[in-house]
């Protein structure tokens, strides 16, 4: 799509604002005149990280979501605060989750978490050399921490243990990483 096809955004409207999140409806023009509403969910970028241990081990969070009435087993993650950088927030989100630190934060890239409705963006990262180095979690987040074999993840994913897509993509870079050579 050339830039001359691409729609144009010919109005916005803030119809929510939250603590989390942000929803506007943007009035969209196609080339041939077209019109239509988009709504979108205005989010912080944001960080995951895949903590793995000296043991070949990966430490997850089981974590309670609202939104589907279930607790999942995630890969540490959370948003980045004002002023602050992906790796400070990957380093503060696994404190506060796992409560260990990560000697080194290494990137795995980024992606949009859900670019049909969200503008959130995530950082990937793996965390190695872990110490531990507690931070208070973040009110009303309770989760705790399960520490799975690195090789298990695989089976965790297809078996629909591990079932959110950040943790479901960052856990697959890290194991294609090690086939990589």
């Amino acid at each position: 799509m050339t830039d001359a096809q691409q729609p144009e955004t010919i109005a916005t409207r803030q119809v929510y604002q939250g603590r989390l999140v942000n929803i506007r409806l943007d009035t969209v023009r196609l080339a041939d005149g077209e019109e239509f509403e988009r709504e979108v969910v205005e989010h912080s970028r944001s960080v995951v990280i895949v903590p793995v241990t000296n043991r070949d081990t990966v430490l997850l969070v089981r974590q309670w979501r609202q939104a589907i009435g279930e607790s999942l087993l995630e890969a540490p993650a959370g948003r980045i605060e004002p002023g602050e950088s992906p790796a400070d927030a990957a380093q503060r989100e696994l404190r506060e989750e796992t409560g260990f630190s990560a000697e080194e934060l290494r990137p795995l890239g980024g992606f949009w978490t859900a670019p049909g409705l969200f503008t959130e963006y995530m950082y990937a990262f793996k965390g190695v050399g872990l110490t531990s180095a507690p931070l208070s979690q973040d009110p009303g987040e309770g989760v705790s921490v399960e520490e799975v074999a690195l090789d298990r993840l695989p089976d965790l994913i297809k078996s629909g243990a591990i079932r959110d897509a950040r943790t479901v993509a960052s856990a697959l870079i890290v194991l294609s990483a090690r086939t990589d050579g």
